[in-house]
């Protein structure tokens, strides 16, 4: 057996949960429309490539400026206000010159929840919200695209799992080989979903629900140890994902080093700084130094729990 160095990264497991979750914050029964014709709001560009993609929206002609102007992204772009959450939102004080003369601009990154998206600027906070405008809508090019792919060792060294979540399939795959863009190996995967019904109570099967999807996995097997191998996800109907790699587990050796990353109930927190969940900024950080500073010399990463923070709000 190698030698192991397991670098060890620790937070608190509490810090964050002491405040009012930001969507619970939000009194969405309450949410009136009342449309402000001299407000303009726009979100650019209109049509994004791929989940994780950046939108700035603009607006102007807000008269009386306050501190509880706020943006709110919703998906889709046609939802009830007064029944669903937002995806997350920022104040419009974020941008300087909304205080001075009602205009500014903030930019969000949006994640392919498989529909489209507009933005709503709200007047008189978060107890109170009132529609005062709506901009137009975007779409991503792809509303198929396989998103949130992980993979996963197994029991099996010659096996590693892959999962993913995509709107349709038809028959989905992943497709795998030691040579980039050449697959020689492929296998079908196993899908399933979840109902509204499947759930315990709100806000989950509330303002907090959203649809979830195709939850994917399949499983590449026969591989060789210590390997790099090139893969794809998804299917020939709706699309593949973009190429990814990974090395294989290791042949076992007495003199091999084994680098292990391990970190659990680490938090979360925004790219584009927008209040949706208990905001942990710090754990941007801590990402951010395992994938520019550990991520080439790790063998893997150990999740020890605690990662997905379900709270009753399906767009976290």
């Amino acid at each position: 057996i190698g030698t192991c160095f397991i670098t060890f990264v620790v937070l608190s497991a509490c810090q964050g949960h002491r405040y009012v979750h930001p969507l619970t914050k939000l009194k969405v029964e309450e949410v009136t429309i009342e449309i402000d014709g001299t407000i303009k709001l726009q979100a650019d560009p209109t049509v994004l490539n791929g989940s994780g993609s950046w939108v700035t929206v603009s607006w102007s002609g807000v008269e009386s400026p306050n501190t509880g102007d706020w943006i709110g992204v919703y998906e889709p772009s046609n939802a009830n206000y007064s029944a669903t959450a937002p995806v997350k939102y920022q104040y419009a004080t974020i941008s300087p010159s909304h205080m001075v003369n009602g205009s500014g601009s903030v930019r969000f990154r949006l994640v392919n929840m498989r529909v489209d998206v507009a933005f709503v600027f709200f007047r008189h906070g978060t107890d109170n919200p009132v529609v005062a405008a709506v901009s137009n809508t975007i779409t991503f090019s792809n509303s198929n695209e396989p998103t949130q792919i992980h993979l996963a060792l197994t029991k099996n060294l010659s096996t590693v799992s892959v999962s993913w979540v995509s709107g349709m399939v038809s028959r989905p795959q992943v497709k795998w080989g030691s040579t980039s863009g050449h697959y020689t190996s492929s296998s079908d995967a196993f899908y399933s979903t979840y109902k509204v019904t499947d759930l315990c109570g709100a806000p989950a099967t509330t303002v907090g629900w959203r649809q979830p999807g195709w939850l994917i996995q399949a499983n590449m097997s026969g591989l060789e140890q210590g390997m790099r191998y090139y893969y794809v996800v998804g299917d020939e109907k709706y699309g593949w994902s973009s190429e990814a790699s990974f090395v294989s587990a290791p042949k076992s050796s007495r003199s091999r080093k084994t680098q292990v990353v391990a970190y659990g109930d680490m938090g979360n927190g925004q790219l584009d700084g927008s209040y949706q969940h208990w905001e942990q900024q710090p754990s941007l950080k801590t990402t951010s130094r395992i994938v520019n500073t550990q991520l080439n010399k790790t063998d893997f990463i150990l999740h020890i729990g605690d990662i997905s923070y379900a709270v009753g709000y399906a767009a976290e």
